[in-house]
């Protein structure tokens, strides 16, 4: 059962007179009665009082006025689609817990009477009688308020509900506490049915081809030639169509002139350019105007581009995007945009999508990304996942920006990439088997990146190296990547975002592709420092690197935090992880899967027993795996196409 269109809802209103019948709901105004008698005068603070106790009935109204509508589709629906034992699941939202509090999640048997039965509609007409009567209570106690006001201003708010605050805006009723109750209320409520969902969270694995994609209140809507189906599964729209996109009711198909909610009841019919969603219908734009269903002037002016804002309509002019054309939300470069459903505009940069910005929803890779409540839905290859990283427990946005100043001076401005390391119940068979594919994927070379297993991950291990029980070097390298991964569990990571170059003669560069500009590695001068004039990042052996080098970079980030902040925070300075490394190349720098030069980690390959075996793991090199490349040799050993990257490690 769906709730009926939220674009009818509110257009006319109740007569508090009398009840309406389901058939008729909607169908009335809500007449105010103005008081024959001039009432005294009242003074600007108690009129101010009234004003704000009838604004607060009004939001109160309005939520009864949706429940109400609601249950009248609800009754429809089951009228239509009743039967007898079934699993009832199409009750959504808030409004479930309210209305179905019996029989929750059980078969309904027959001789259940229908008013306690969720699939008769006599089931709902309780609630719809109820909620009727307090409709009934919040008008009486509006009129006496209202009746205290002078005739011109009772003739004023005597319109019904709908649009009432801007109607106070234009007449001077607005007050300024309501501004922000107003604002903050719409924010909070104008998709009230989307579902919630977790940082990180997965959505939908879907495989298979289709044609295109977009978010919606249960999840994504995937279509497949005339097919639209919710999460891949449910049926919500099959027929002809010029253009679709998703709504909290469905889907709002557009054919010829005409826009159709789910197909089938009308919302618009006419000429435009252009279309959008709205949370009270849609925008149609006509030249330079964008009108709300057609018919409400949103907007009149020149604009480069628009999208849709619960308070009107985002106006992008240039660089700028505007609130109506008015309040500026952001003023910047940006590789991509689109309208958040509730908070205002996401900008992409690069790997980054920024609520207005500012605020980071998302870092790293992605097939495509979609607007949702709260955050955005990201689509890597067969999975989408809510994103909203401003959630994270250890994010940089929590991070002291004193203890970045200090990082960034001594890696002298190298945007320094902040991974999370995950956690060793995380790293399942299916984890390494998405992040370390078997084949090249064609997703992963359309956006550039190499990442596949090199020949050697299902060979047999070495016994005399890893111990006497057979297995694969792939098991071995996974056993020592989750071994890694619970020692750094919940700590947070700074890792170098610096190009790795090609091989060239061993004394290629860190900083560019071609490795020909020394200038562009920060750690050049003490990297020369400690091993001399010609020294670069390659032809170090493992332990050169590890206690020679660290110890000189974690002296001078102490000491930069020494002369910025109160305490010196724990930390340490070590190659960075295998498991990272896959990680930030796979989701943040596919560039660097590009290049045929390999890195020292920081990751031991174990032995069976748990103790070192002397060997540590390889990665990056483009000709064996890329992101997935992963190899081991002793750590003694140096070569003049492997190089290192470092991370910098914070406590809990």
């Amino acid at each position: 059962m769906k709730s009926v269109s939220s674009f009818t809802l509110l257009k006319t209103n109740f007569m508090s007179e009398r009840r309406p019948s389901p058939e008729n709901l909607g169908a009335k105004i809500i007449q105010f009665p103005v008081s024959e008698k001039a009432p005294a005068a009242l003074d600007s603070e108690k009129k101010k009082e009234v004003l704000r106790e009838i604004f607060e009935i009004d939001k109160l109204v309005a939520g009864k006025e949706e429940e109400l509508n609601w249950l009248n589709g609800a009754i429809k629906s089951t009228a239509v689609e009743k039967r007898n034992k079934t699993k009832v699941s199409a009750i959504e939202g808030n409004k479930k817990e309210r209305f179905w509090r019996k029989n929750k999640n059980k078969e309904i048997e027959e001789d259940i009477p229908p008013a306690e039965n969720p699939n008769d509609p006599a089931y709902f007409k309780e609630a719809l009688e109820q909620t009727m009567e307090e409709i009934d209570a919040l008008l009486e106690d509006r009129n006496k308020l209202i009746i205290q006001l002078p005739p011109e201003d009772q003739k004023e708010l005597e319109t019904g509900l709908r649009d009432l605050r801007d109607v106070r805006k234009e007449k001077g009723y607005y007050l300024e506490d309501e501004k922000k109750l107003g604002k903050d209320n719409k924010k909070e409520n104008v998709y009230p049915n989307w579902k919630h969902y977790e940082n990180e969270e997965v959505i939908l694995r879907f495989k298979g081809i289709f044609d295109k994609w977009g978010s919606h209140p249960e999840g994504v809507i995937i279509q497949k030639g005339d097919e639209l189906l919710l999460n891949g599964k449910e049926l919500l729209y099959k027929g002809a169509f010029d253009d679709w996109i998703p709504c909290p009711e469905g889907v709002i198909i557009q054919k010829g002139d005409e826009l159709l909610l789910n197909g089938k009841e009308l919302l618009y019919k006419g000429k435009s350019d252009r279309w959008g969603l709205h949370p009270e219908g849609v925008i149609i734009q006509k030249g330079d105007e964008l009108l709300l269903n057609g018919k409400e002037l949103l907007y009149k002016g020149a604009f480069d581009g628009w999208g849709s804002h619960p308070e009107g309509v985002i106006i992008r002019k240039g660089d700028e995007f505007l609130l109506n054309g008015k309040e500026l939300l952001y003023k910047g470069k940006f590789d991509d945009w689109g309208s958040n459903r509730s908070e205002g505009v996401i900008i992409q940069k690069g790997a980054e999508l920024l609520l207005n910005g500012k605020e980071l929803l998302y870092k790293g890779g992605f097939s495509s990304w979609s607007s949702y409540p709260e955050g955005v839905i990201i689509r890597k290859g067969d999975e989408w996942i809510f994103y909203n990283q401003s959630k994270r427990k250890n994010g940089v946005e929590t991070f002291p920006p004193e203890y970045i100043e200090a990082l960034s001076e001594v890696f002298k401005g190298e945007k320094l990439d902040l991974t999370a390391m995950p956690k060793e119940e995380e790293l399942t068979d299916e984890y390494f088997d998405k992040m370390y594919p078997v084949k090249q994927r064609a997703e992963d070379t359309t956006r550039g990146l190499t990442s596949y297993r090199p020949n050697w991950w299902n060979e047999s291990s070495n016994k005399e190296i890893t111990g006497p029980d057979k297995e694969t070097w792939g098991q071995a390298f996974e056993r020592s990547m989750r071994a890694e991964a619970e020692q750094f569990k919940e700590s947070v990571i700074f890792t170098e975002s610096i190009q790795k170059p090609k091989y060239k003669d061993g004394k290629q560069q860190y900083g560019t592709i071609e490795g020909t500009e020394p200038d562009k590695d920060p750690l050049l001068p003490i990297i020369q420092k400690v091993f001399g004039k010609k020294a670069n990042r390659f032809n170090l052996t493992w332990d050169q690197i590890t206690n020679e080098l660290l110890p000189k970079v974690k002296e001078k980030i102490k000491d930069e935090f020494a002369g910025r902040c109160a305490t010196i925070p724990d930390f340490e300075v070590i190659l960075t992880p295998a498991i990272v490394s896959n990680l930030q190349t796979t989701l943040n720098h596919p560039e660097n899967s590009q290049t045929n030069t390999s890195e020292w980690t920081s990751t031991i390959l174990l032995k069976q027993d748990g103790t070192d075996s002397g060997y540590r793991l390889l990665v990056g090199d483009s000709e064996r795996g890329g992101a997935g490349s992963v190899g081991d040799d002793p750590r003694e050993s140096r070569w003049g196409d492997r190089g290192f990257r470092l991370s910098v490690v914070f406590g809990k």
